[in-house]
């Protein structure tokens, strides 16, 4: 009984923790990001890299397998999560400081970076934690819960901070909305940390293995069932890191400056949309994925990611606020599933014991080759924007962008139904039991 009443108690402050860690993320991210870096006159390009060091910060889960062979990782990701947080709102600060501009873009690109490398760093640790606390046979439709609850308050809180934003950018007071910002993501970092620390300390399932970082390579790249996740993995954060990471600019960017030309508030809205659209999405998805499997799931999920990126071939400044609110729903739609595909697709291919490792290595991988795609992306962004009317062949960048993400979702699809068919006789149950012959194929 008080083993029942301790996993209820890590599952609900897990979901306080996502969502407390969503927030943050909805103001360092996006739109918000692209606000401070206009104030501090950078391109749309670099604006779209730095949205993407998220990804740059993934390679930095490697040191996690440092971690892999520790039960106890509760007091480690505490204090190292409280610093990553402290980091983003310290750059919300940087555009009050009278410095040089230069001094404040390298401020800047520091704690941004430093921000997303200590959060990467615990991020296999802290999911392997709190993953503890949930059965396998309730993983889609918790995730889906925890989900929702996160988009629900996030809509709140995205709304405020848009109108703080428009409403001191409209008085022309724009630091006082950063240092707003400042403020609420301190008061969030703090908010998260008791939440950290009243969670049970549930020791991890580790391996035996001394030499846990050459098991945790071997498991990804060895074994081809892990391996095709792996790909899937590649192939999506490309779509994140080289096409999404550059919308966050365009939207918010005037549209003399080649943007969409939309305010904080109207982006607030969108993002309620948005949302609301995932909530809906959620749980059927969650059902869906625990009765069929996240393979199928995925199939579907990735065909609607890249009809989100067709739409978005055709927005333009003249026509965005009807396009980029049709692209917004069916993105939603579709991130209801990929957002959790990717994780539950290498968990049914891997032992408990390894799957912090297992998880380290493929987010490392991916996110290096992500980030260098949006190195390529934003060279790419500016390159066109410098052109006459900021076009190529009547296209604004992010359309070119849009194309490349639909032919991404069009590999992924195609990737996952011809080299990721269940084997003959494979039964979901099998799957969520661990299914030991999968890990030695």
């Amino acid at each position: 009984m008080e083993e029942i009443k301790e996993r209820k108690r890590g599952q609900n402050l897990y979901i306080v923790e996502a969502s407390l860690e969503y927030f943050i993320a909805i103001i360092i991210g996006g739109a918000y990001l692209a606000k401070i870096t206009e104030a501090l006159g950078m391109s749309q390009g670099l604006t779209g890299i730095l949205t993407a060091f998220v990804s740059l910060g993934y390679v930095f889960q490697i040191f996690a397998l440092f971690l892999a062979g520790k039960r106890k990782v509760k007091g480690f990701i505490t204090v190292m999560h409280t610093v990553n947080q402290v980091c983003f709102a310290i750059i919300y600060l940087i555009p009050l400081i009278p410095i040089p501009t230069i001094v404040k873009h390298v401020f800047f690109i520091v704690f941004l970076l430093a921000g997303h490398i200590i959060s990467n760093l615990i991020g296999s640790p802290k999911i392997g934690w709190y993953m503890t606390f949930v059965e396998e046979k309730e993983r889609g439709s918790f995730t889906a819960k925890k989900e929702i609850t996160s988009l629900l308050g996030g809509m709140i809180f995205s709304y405020l901070v848009s109108f703080v934003i428009d409403y001191f950018e409209a008085t022309g007071q724009l630091t006082v909305a950063f240092a707003i910002s400042a403020v609420a993501i301190f008061v969030l970092a703090i908010a998260h940390t008791f939440t950290l620390i009243g969670t049970p300390q549930h020791e991890l399932p580790v391996s035996n293995d001394s030499n846990n970082f050459l098991l945790a390579a071997k498991t990804v790249l060895s074994n081809k069932r892990v391996r095709h996740v792996l790909v899937v993995a590649v192939l999506y954060n490309l779509t994140t890191t080289t096409v999404t990471a550059f919308y966050g600019a365009y939207t918010a960017g005037a549209k003399e400056n080649f943007g969409l030309g939309f305010s904080m508030t109207f982006i607030a809205v969108l993002s309620i949309v948005h949302s609301l659209a995932r909530v809906v999405a959620s749980r059927p998805m969650g059902r869906f994925a625990d009765k069929y499997s996240f393979k199928t799931m995925g199939t579907f999920c990735y065909a609607l990611l890249g009809l989100s990126f067709a739409v978005n071939v055709f927005t333009t400044p003249t026509n965005g606020s009807v396009m980029y609110t049709i692209y917004y729903v069916i993105h939603a739609v579709a991130l209801a599933g990929t957002n959790s595909c990717i994780i539950n697709l290498l968990y049914e291919e891997v032992k408990p014991e390894l799957r912090m490792s297992a998880l380290a290595v493929q987010y490392t991988v991916s996110g290096l080759i992500g980030f260098l795609g949006a190195i390529v992306a934003g060279v790419f962004v500016d390159a066109v924007q410098a052109n006459v009317g900021g076009t190529m062949l009547g296209l604004y960048a992010q359309q070119w962008l849009s194309v490349w993400g639909v032919f991404l979702c069009v590999m992924l699809v195609a990737y996952i139904s011809i080299f990721m068919k269940k084997k003959k006789g494979f039964k979901r149950k099998q799957a969520l039991q661990g299914n030991q012959d999968l890990q030695e194929e």
